[in-house]
């Protein structure tokens, strides 16, 4: 049924490409639908596709590129079983011959039918992979977070602390803008009461023993001297 369906389409299809007023008509509503699907976004852009849609379109792209070739070949293969079974014309003149049974065409059914399996073991196969790499992929992660919350057991009975850059990376993290909105009222505030005190002193060596308190590590010193909070005393 379907495939009756689709032959009068393709005639259907054959008669407008042959008449000029109904093939402008045609390519104009198609161009039309195409300009309001692109600006619903109901067609896209490659660029404007993400990575997993990307992937998605481009495996749809694949499947149907198999089934057009496998309809190609049943097409070609029914063609060529009529050629090969239609009579010769010259015969006309012979009179008339016996009525011949037509044959299936075992060659073309065969062909299309291994096609159609074959893409379903192509599909079945790709599926299988799918799926193995998500249970890989919840099993590293899995691992992952064991192994986090190993260490930070182990720093906690060793009393270690987070660094400055792993809290504020955490922070970051939650995106919770009220708590990061907090953190950097606070950081202002005590810069702003640190310059101030900084600039009642008067001595260098106390300058000096000051901002070496205050930064902490040399390994932090480093990173906040590209905004540093205090002159260097001269």
């Amino acid at each position: 049924m379907l495939r009756r369906k689709r032959l009068k389409e393709r005639e259907r299809y054959a008669k407008i490409k042959n008449d000029p007023a109904p093939l402008k008509l045609r390519q104009e509503s198609l161009a039309e639908n195409y300009v309001k699907r692109k600006a619903t976004l109901k067609v896209r852009m490659v660029s404007q596709m993400s990575n997993r849609e990307l992937r998605a379109k481009r495996k749809q792209w694949r499947n149907n590129t198999r089934s057009h070739r496998a309809a190609k070949k049943f097409r070609e293969a029914e063609a060529r079983f009529v050629r090969e079974n239609s009579p010769a014309s010259s015969s006309a003149d012979e009179g008339p011959r016996a009525p011949q049974v037509p044959q299936a065409p075992v060659n073309a059914g065969g062909r299309n039918s291994s096609a159609r399996k074959k893409v379903r073991c192509e599909k079945a196969k790709m599926s299988r992979a799918n799926k193995k790499l998500k249970k890989e992929n919840a099993k590293l992660k899995r691992s992952l977070e064991k192994e986090r919350k190993r260490i930070y057991r182990f720093k906690k009975s060793m009393g270690m602390t987070d660094s400055p850059n792993t809290k504020v990376n955490r922070i970051m993290k939650e995106k919770n803008k009220a708590k990061i909105r907090r953190q950097l009222l606070f950081g202002e505030t005590l810069i702003r009461d640190l310059n101030d005190t900084y600039k009642t002193i008067k001595s260098h060596q106390k300058k000096k023993a000051f901002r070496t308190f205050v930064v902490g590590k040399a390994r932090f010193r480093l990173e906040i001297q590209v905004d540093e909070p205090f002159p260097k005393a001269e």
